[in-house]
């Protein structure tokens, strides 16, 4: 399912990176940037990847997100510290 997620990601309009991260079934991670909002929720709405939100909700006890504003691209070790600790991730 991720493949199918990368190549929709790479595929969109708007999109400028995407990186992923994991191996495990526990956790994974994902960083996508965007040229704008509307490019992004389009993405997050569509395709393999609202496919994988839907499943994921079934198959996770707990989804993080947070939408990150900045001017470079967070490597994942400093995503994952930002996960645990930013007021304004979302937890699902």
């Amino acid at each position: 399912m991720s493949k199918r997620i990368e190549e929709q990601a790479k595929a969109s309009k708007g999109v400028l990176d995407v990186k992923l991260s994991g191996g495990s079934i526990k956790k994974f991670y994902v960083i996508t940037v965007w040229e704008d909002i509307d490019s992004m929720k389009q993405f997050a709405h569509s395709g393999a990847h609202m496919e994988a939100i839907k499943q994921a909700k079934e198959l996770s006890s707990q989804i993080k997100l947070l939408y990150y504003e900045g001017t470079l691209v967070p490597e994942f070790n400093e995503v994952k510290k930002i996960l645990e600790s930013d007021e304004n991730v979302r937890t699902y």
